[in-house]
């Protein structure tokens, strides 16, 4: 089972849950995980809440 399927209703709640501490203007670094990408999915139900100023995923190491 992958990471994101894992125990999904509470991160789920838990992404909601951190949302909602975050006030209208914030800044936020939201880092990689599947958690912190329940709090980025939550705050983007809100419209206008979420405005991405740069967004890179990084290269895949080399060996």
């Amino acid at each position: 089972m992958a990471r994101r399927q894992l125990a999904q209703p509470e991160k789920r709640a838990s992404g909601k849950a951190v949302a909602a501490l975050i006030p209208d203007g914030a800044s936020v670094f939201i880092n990689i995980g599947t958690t912190t990408e329940e709090v980025a999915r939550a705050l983007a139900v809100v419209s206008g809440r979420v405005r991405l100023g740069y967004l890179r995923r990084a290269p895949p190491a080399t060996p």
